[in-house]
């Protein structure tokens, strides 16, 4: 079997094209200045995982089984649209990142690609896993926020490091 990502996410679409939402005036911009003056996420849900990061205030709402289920999901419909370049023989590497937000019903809005690969199949494939993927579930009842802000961080077959390298990791 092919190796065609370590570690956790997949995420977003087959096109360029939005999830068809109305427009609820959210955008990434907005999501970042109204978190900067709010408490950002609770640190045991942005420590979650290094591809994902809760962008806004949970309200101390325990996000992490609820993320678990929208990562799966996406990282299932990501691998659909990966690109022929980024599978063996090729193996091309590559970063990508996508932030959005879900609302309270599951909609997502307000979704933009922040850090393109340089590499358009990778970015679309990374888009198209995300937007694929919704609705997703309402968020939990227990949050009372207008929305949960995300970043979504895809990797293509990332180059061993220390740091992402399990057998070069001391255990602690």
């Amino acid at each position: 079997m092919t190796r065609i990502v370590s570690g956790m996410l997949a995420v977003m679409f087959s096109a360029f094209a939005v999830a068809q939402q109305p427009d609820s005036g959210i955008t990434p911009g907005s999501v970042a200045q109204r978190a900067a003056g709010a408490a950002v996420a609770d640190h045991q849900n942005s420590a979650m995982s290094g591809n994902i990061e809760v962008l806004s205030d949970t309200k101390g709402v325990d996000f992490r089984p609820y993320l678990s289920t929208v990562v799966e999901t996406v990282r299932t419909n990501w691998y659909k649209f990966i690109p022929d370049e980024a599978r063996a023989p090729v193996m091309k590497s590559g970063k990508v990142s996508i932030e959005f937000v879900i609302l309270p019903d599951g909609r997502v809005a307000g979704v933009k690609l922040t850090a393109p690969s340089g590499d358009s199949g990778m970015d679309r494939a990374a888009w198209g896993g995300l937007t694929a993927s919704v609705p997703f579930a309402a968020l939990p009842a227990k949050f009372k926020g207008p929305y949960l802000a995300l970043r979504f961080t895809f990797y293509y077959n990332p180059k061993k490091t220390p740091s992402n390298d399990p057998s070069k990791n001391e255990a602690h």
